[in-house]
């Protein structure tokens, strides 16, 4: 990501809520490591609720592909008596993300 002609790049995150059954995107999100990394992980609990609160249903499940959202979605899944788990296998956000990368690149 280039903001400005003539600034640095960076790289974003895309942080992307999928409903596994019907592998519809609840939420997404580009997440920039403004003003540091640490910062940005540390804004993912309250995305995560923002997206179940438009959703409006907490699921009794909640799969992640990485160690590191899971340490920083554990606590507020916990609170919310969401079961959280890591899945390197995770079909329906596969499919979402490619969906989303066609739509994106037309």
């Amino acid at each position: 990501i280039q903001e400005e002609r003539g600034t640095r790049p960076y790289l974003g995150y895309h942080l992307m809520v999928v409903e596994s059954e019907s592998h519809m995107i609840l939420g997404s999100d580009l997440l920039v490591a403004d003003p540091s990394l640490n910062d940005m992980w540390a804004k993912l609990p309250g995305l995560f609720v923002q997206t179940m609160l438009r959703f409006g249903h907490l699921p009794a499940e909640v799969g992640v592909r990485s160690d590191r959202v899971h340490y920083y979605l554990a606590p507020v899944a916990d609170q919310l008596g969401i079961r959280l788990k890591v899945s390197r296998r995770m079909p329906a956000l596969d499919s979402a993300r490619a969906f989303h990368d066609r739509m994106m690149s037309r």
